[in-house]
């Protein structure tokens, strides 16, 4: 009996608790509060400071730390809850086990009465006084509002955010603080502001040896006495960093230096490789298989002339281009590109064989994009019973507008553009044409992760000599980017003999929804569409309809879209899968 009361507790000292398994929910916070505060907001900045919520899915969890989990979950939701302005709380929390055997632990909140503040000081001092004064008047923190600590320190940010953009860049908050008082249930608010002196900018000091200074000072976007504004130091710092001749840049404001109000800028550039190399592969319904090599030498000379080659391989295109380009008066997006390229594309309805060569300038005026374009090029083509080869000489003009939000996956934004082309039989043309295509897409936020898409292309071919046209020139519908349900390039007007040749007028529109249905591994969204049109030779001719479901994925490669279409405008609504990386706009 001794020997057994002695290994008992070993025994038990070696037994671990089994894990457990534990749901956590949260009730309560809907209601009342949801004309000021939407409680799906509140209940999730719940969660996310609940440890037992954090913690329920850990592989060996046990009965012991979920007990030690719910004891700290009151304390941890009063202070989830504080910055909303909720600091008299009811919660009634509960753990049991359910009928299946798992762990409950619930939490009904009843949040009770907003904090609001009762008196709002705001003082302003200094040379921007009055500047400031119609702002703070404005300011949305004021006696009777709800207590809210993001919308306090947002209404503080727009202040700086007009400081730093009117050249008071010392000007801040010298008190700002919200003192609370629980037992008259009453909060105050106190912000002294001080604004210094307005400043201009000074003069823009580059350090580098490697590049000629008229090259670098095409990044500069303001005269010496403009009025200061850090929107346009941002802009420029990233239109640097994002240039193929700096590895790193710094920009700092020498506002101790300042002389009659004026800022001097110190910009440091440190050079980057001269060659960068790079590989890429992928797939796509349309293309297959496809990868790219090229090679990027940055920097040619003093001037900033810089050159890329590069080659592809699918499926459906081998190609070669390589381009040599010399900066304009604005290097970032200014240039004059000068290109040669070889393709050979082979789609379903055709076969190509393309050199092209001429230059290129682009450059931009506000949020407009221009690029003009003196374009040869020579094709030996095979379309249906169309054959020949064709040597056009074509003048082009393309204007595009693209505003995002977030260009990879857009919230709010659109994309608009402007194509016109043309070449005249004879002159270095064997055919002539005029050529206009209009095209467009939209994306709006409709609220809690929902998103409605559409998008449209218009365009149009003047010729009578169409047949003598390459694919590169006529129209196509079909594809991931196109009337989805049909594979790429399999819509466009038909020969004699049945085969698909394109046509002189395109149309193309669809309408797409989506749903944000998760945001772990980067973010999954499903999607609901509809794509309509096809190019034909007369613009009377018949339009295809493709109506699919599909996912989107935020992947580390970029946007992947995988899309089921039905092509419901063709007998027995064939099926086709869609797959396609790119951003949204």
């Amino acid at each position: 009996m001794a020997l057994w009361l002695v290994l008992r507790p070993i025994a038990a000292a070696g037994q671990t608790e089994k894990p457990e398994k534990l749901r956590v929910e949260v009730d309560g916070l809907g209601g009342v509060i949801e004309s000021y505060l939407p409680a799906g907001d509140l209940k999730k900045n719940v969660l996310s400071i609940l440890s037992i919520y954090g913690s329920r899915k850990e592989k060996e969890l046990t009965e012991g730390r979920i007990r030690q989990l719910h004891e700290a979950a009151p304390e941890e939701i009063r202070t989830a809850l504080q910055p909303y302005g909720f600091y008299k709380p009811v919660i009634v929390p509960t753990l049991e086990r359910a009928g299946d055997g798992d762990w409950v632990a619930r939490y009904e909140i009843d949040p009770g009465p907003p904090l609001r503040y009762g008196t709002v000081e705001l003082d302003v001092a200094g040379e921007g006084a009055e500047h400031f004064r119609p702002l703070l008047a404005d300011f949305v923190v004021r006696p009777g509002s709800i207590v809210n600590h993001a919308t306090y320190e947002l209404a503080k940010k727009a202040i700086e955010d007009d400081a730093g953009e009117n050249g008071y860049v010392q000007a801040a908050f010298t008190v700002h603080r919200i003192e609370v008082d629980l037992e008259a249930y009453t909060a105050r608010a106190i912000l002294h502001f001080e604004t210094g002196p307005p400043f201009s900018f000074g003069p823009v000091r580059f350090h580098q040896d490697f590049l000629d200074p008229t090259v670098i000072q095409g990044y500069v976007t303001w005269a010496e006495g403009d009025r200061l504004k850090l929107s346009e130091l941002l802009k420029m710092q990233d239109a640097l960093s994002d240039a193929p001749y700096f590895s790193r840049v710094e920009v700092e404001m020498k506002v101790a230096e300042a002389a009659d109000g004026r800022v001097p800028i110190d910009v440091t550039l440190t050079a980057s490789k001269r060659r960068k190399y790079s590989f890429g592969a992928g797939y796509g319904t349309d293309t297959g298989f496809r990868g790219n090599v090229g090679i990027e030498l940055r920097r040619l000379n003093r001037k900033g002339h810089h050159a890329t080659f590069e080659a592809k391989g699918s499926d459906l295109e081998k190609s070669l281009s390589a381009r040599y380009l010399v900066p304009g008066r604005y290097p970032r997006t200014d240039a004059l590109a000068l290109t040669v390229a070889y393709a050979d594309l082979r789609p379903t309805t055709s076969k190509s064989r393309t050199f092209l060569a001429g230059p290129t300038y682009s450059w931009s005026l506000g949020r407009w994009h221009y690029t003009t374009s003196l374009l040869f090029q020579r094709d030996t083509f095979t379309v249906g019973l169309d054959s020949g080869t064709t040597n056009l000489f074509t003048p082009e003009v393309s204007i595009s507008r693209v505003v995002a939000d977030d260009r990879l996956e857009t919230t709010n934004g659109h994309r608009l553009r402007l194509d016109v082309r043309g070449a005249l039989n004879g002159v270095l043309s064997s055919a002539s044409f005029g050529q206009v295509r209009v095209e467009g897409k939209l994306i709006r936020s409709l609220g809690k992760g929902w998103r409605a898409l559409g998008r449209a292309e218009l365009g149009v071919i003047a010729t009578s000599e169409f047949r003598e046209l390459p694919p590169r020139i006529r129209y196509f519908a079909g594809g991931d980017l196109s009337v989805r349900g049909f594979s790429y390039f399999a819509l466009g007007g038909l020969d004699e003999a049945g085969n698909v040749i394109g046509g002189r007028f395109l149309r193309v529109a669809s309408v797409e929804l989506d749903k944000k249905i998760l945001d772990r591994w980067g973010g999954f969204r499903a999607a609901v569409f509809a794509d309509a049109g096809n190019a034909t030779i007369d613009f009377r001719g018949r339009v295809e309809t493709g109506v699919g479901a599909g996912l989107r994925w935020r992947s580390p490669i970029g946007l992947v879209r995988g899309d089921v279409a039905f092509a419901v405008s063709q007998p027995g609504s064939p099926i086709k899968l869609h797959l396609n990386i790119g951003p949204d706009l």
